[in-house]
């Protein structure tokens, strides 16, 4: 009895119409505002808060899309205060002619000392005992051969080293280099006279444009014992000796000491006269004044 009731509950149960699933909530729609940029309305997402309405509703009371313009253009940064300009390029004011033959000259001694200081002994030892001659015969021969060597070498570097092989100006920003006077060059009478400062803005402009002004340098350029270039700048109104340099240095070539560097340059290829006359002590003054004295009869020139 118990079985029949339960399969006729089950029965009816089956054919029973299940409930329909509830379906999830759609999202309440995206609301808009409408803003006027420069005169032109535009359709925004409203914000919290806001009283918003659709899309097409903002559409027709903007007449846009739901697009804001594009934020103007960044404006262009002011301009840059104009640079001073550029110098000229390093002006060369003296070539020695004999440059290129002076550098090969140090490039065979040295390639001659470097292959007796390696090859002699290398040959000393590959001859053993089996040349006949005593081994301080050996050795005497072999140093004599080495010592001729290097000491060529060593002299041929002490005479050229000198040997210039091209002056170069140079330009350099030099603040601390400024010998203008700040009071313009006039006289304290007269400033307090000048009711007005004029005497005062004379020496500011004259500081400013000493300030302005370029120094100029020099750079020689030699070679050291290695055929190796060298550069010695200096400021050839205050680092240039030129009197007695040959009793100072004993080097057959140098007619003028650069920072404690002796150099030599031939002085007739020189032709700025007054670097002429900063270097050796001879040529034209700055008042144009023919001046022979300085080094006269002390070196030879350069063969």
């Amino acid at each position: 009895m118990l079985l029949t009731l339960a399969a006729v509950i089950a029965a009816a149960a089956a054919s029973a119409p299940l409930p329909p699933l509830a379906s999830p909530p759609s999202p309440p729609p995206k609301m808009y505002t409408c803003e006027v940029v420069s005169g032109t309305g535009y359709c925004v997402p409203a914000t919290a808060g806001a009283k918003g309405v659709t899309l097409s509703s903002c559409q027709q009371t903007c007449g846009h899309a739901p697009s804001p313009p594009a934020p103007p253009p960044t404006p262009p940064p002011p301009p840059s205060p104009p640079t001073p300009p550029t110098p000229a390029s390093n002006e060369i004011a003296y070539e020695a002619p004999f440059a290129a033959l002076a550098l090969r000259l140090k490039r065979v001694s040295i390639s001659s000392a470097v292959l007796s200081l390696t090859g002699v002994p290398f040959l000393i030892f590959m001859q053993g005992g089996g040349s006949g001659i005593p081994a301080p015969g050996q050795l005497a021969v072999g140093g004599t051969a080495v010592l001729a060597a290097t000491g060529s070498t060593a002299a041929l570097s002490y005479c050229f080293s000198p040997y210039v092989h091209s002056l170069e100006w140079i330009s350099v920003r030099c603040p601390t280099c400024i010998t203008g006077d700040t009071d313009g060059g006039g006289d304290d009478s007269e400033k307090e006279e000048d009711t007005d400062g004029n005497a005062e803005k004379d020496g500011i402009g004259s500081t400013t444009k000493a300030a302005a002004e370029e120094h100029r340098l020099v750079k020689a350029k030699t070679r050291n014992i290695f055929a190796l270039p060298v550069e010695t700048i200096f400021d050839p109104n205050t680092d240039v000796v030129y009197e007695g340099v040959a009793k100072k240095t004993n080097r057959p070539f140098c007619n003028f000491i650069a920072k404690g560097v002796p150099l030599y340059v031939h002085p007739e290829l020189i032709q700025d006269e007054e670097l002429r006359l900063l270097l050796l002590g001879t040529g034209p003054k700055k008042g144009g004044v023919v001046s022979n004295q300085g080094k006269k009869g002390e070196d030879e020139d350069f063969l």
